[in-house]
């Protein structure tokens, strides 16, 4: 009873986590796409998202991603049939978790985590003495400043992954339609 009791709560905390990680990861990809040029969409279908989102934002979005299997793994030791009612909890979980205002809706909110999170990897690479990737990040922390400048209490929101996934290349704009 105790793996089944577990998985459950750590569902519902990880059901929480998710509508903040749903919409960081498509602000991410979104940015990503909207400061490079459409001519490199070949090269890159997803911009330069990693370069965004490197390190704590990825570890975040992943985690919240791939969790839900080994808490259903854990509630296998309970019994048989108890790993679908964890899946099933913890989607209804996310359902609920979505619509209500846990996690901030504003896209302004979610490119000043991702312009901090760049922040701190530029002091780490300048501890490290690494003077190129200190430079290609400065560049990108003003790129991607300017962006929030555009949105800063705009009040539009966080784009859903899909949106991200449709959104064009080179334009910054396009969540302001």
């Amino acid at each position: 009873m105790v793996f089944f009791l577990v998985s459950i709560i750590l569902c519902l905390i990880l059901a929480l986590f998710h509508p903040y990680s749903s919409r960081l990861g498509a602000t991410g990809l979104w940015l990503g796409k909207a400061l490079v040029s459409p001519e490199l969409a070949g090269i890159s279908p997803r911009g330069i998202q990693d370069a965004l989102t490197d390190g704590t934002i990825s570890k975040i979005t992943f985690a919240v991603a791939i969790l839900p299997i080994p808490l259903c793994a854990i509630a296998f030791f309970y019994t048989w049939w108890s790993p679908a009612i964890v899946f099933a909890f913890y989607i209804v979980a996310t359902v609920i978790a979505n619509r209500t205002k846990i996690a901030s809706k504003q896209l302004d909110y979610y490119l000043s985590v991702i312009l901090t999170e760049m922040g701190k990897r530029r002091i780490k690479y300048q501890l490290a003495g690494d003077a190129e990737r200190v430079e290609i990040m400065t560049e990108l922390e003003q790129q991607v400043t300017d962006v929030l400048e555009i949105y800063f209490n705009s009040g539009v929101p966080a784009p859903n992954p899909s949106e991200a996934k449709q959104s064009p290349f080179g334009d910054v704009y396009y969540l302001l339609k």
